[in-house]
């Protein structure tokens, strides 16, 4: 007969997951306390003046689309709208929100990374690299988090857990349109995919991809069912608009390798002596950094192809490299065409993970 302690005792299953739930909250305390010295001045991840504009607007009874020009969806004028709804008109609350997102974002990446991998170490060590050089906006907070979902169903077989991923996806397109459908085709694909690797007839491995792209186009449609009245103008103004603005611009690959390799240059010509040595390297450094970003996605998707043709993985690992290969090259074209860093990461961000 067991003894009163074998029985109370937690499994080691429990205690592996109390484990990376600490973590996962050690690390989201820490990427907001890292961030909280500066976050009134802090950097946002899309235009400052016109989401706080545009939340005001919204908060004054205004619609976007029709009231004022938008050429994001309506998550980026509600979300700061919200903020002043609750705290009053203080805009360095909404750049606080955007910390604690962004920081959750981190925690989530550890959440997705973890799932991938056995070593929490490894995990964290993803996430930092996602939440420094990645991309953790709202709608990518969503869509890890639905990965995450996704996978856990690859796992156990969980219609819920699909369900969830749909949900959270749909709620996505809320604040993005471009990358969330990328990483909507990738889920759909992978799951059929999945579904097929399991031996399973065609009518039954599209079963759950119907079920989760009706989750998510169910979701999607009830967030903007208040903005019915300005349909018209807002699927103009997202849908073509913004692809015609005197911002959008072709820009050459590379892009901002350029301006960070002549930054170093010219700290290489004006070089000094030990004083100017550490500045000189940090140049270095973030060159490297930014050129490894735009050499990522060749080096990836062919070390993901060599793998799947070689390695022949077992069916969760070969799920995983799909979904992740499939995510990133969906969401490719516009970070060829905007290759700028800061949209460029948004198209890579599936890539730190495989």
């Amino acid at each position: 007969m067991a003894s009163a302690e074998a029985v109370g005792a937690p499994s080691p299953c429990g205690r592996a997951n109390l484990r990376r739930a600490v973590v996962a909250v050690s690390l989201f305390l820490f990427l907001v306390a890292l961030r909280l010295p500066s976050y009134r001045t802090s950097e946002a991840s899309a235009d400052v003046a016109e989401d706080l504009n545009a939340g005001l607007r919204v908060l004054q009874g205004e619609l976007p689309y029709r009231d004022f020009w938008l050429l994001y969806p309506p998550g980026q004028a509600y979300l700061p709208a919200l903020v002043y709804r609750l705290v009053g008109l203080r805009p360095d609350f909404v750049l606080l929100v955007q910390v604690i997102l962004e920081a959750w974002g981190g925690a989530a990446a550890f959440g997705l990374a973890q799932t991938l991998l056995r070593r929490t170490w490894l995990a964290l060590l993803v996430a930092l690299v996602v939440y420094f050089q990645g991309s953790v906006s709202p709608f990518f907070l969503l869509l890890m988090l639905a990965a995450t979902l996704l996978l856990h169903h690859c796992r156990v077989h969980s219609p819920r857990a699909v369900a969830g991923a749909g949900v959270l996806t749909g709620a996505a397109f809320f604040f993005d349109t471009y990358v969330t459908g990328a990483g909507l085709a990738a889920f759909l694909v992978t799951l059929l995919l999945h579904g097929r690797f399991q031996r399973r007839s065609w009518r039954q491995a599209l079963a759950l991809p119907a079920f989760c792209g009706g989750c998510a186009l169910l979701v999607a449609v009830l967030m903007a069912l208040p903005l019915l009245p300005v349909w018209k103008p807002m699927l103009l103004q997202l849908f073509h608009e913004s692809l015609q603005h005197g911002t959008i611009m072709t820009l050459p690959y590379f892009f901002s390798s350029f301006a960070s390799g002549d930054l170093f240059l010219r700290g290489l010509a004006q070089f000094n002596g030990l004083a100017s040595l550490p500045r000189l390297l940090y140049d270095l450094g973030w060159w490297l950094t930014v050129v490894a970003q735009y050499l990522l996605p060749g080096l990836a998707v062919l070390a993901a192809l060599t793998y799947l043709a070689t390695a022949r993985p077992a069916i969760f690992s070969k799920t995983v490299t799909w979904l992740l290969l499939l995510w990133a090259i969906f969401g490719m074209p516009r970070g060829l065409f905007r290759s700028d860093l800061g949209h460029l990461t948004q198209s890579t961000t599936p890539l730190f993970f495989l």
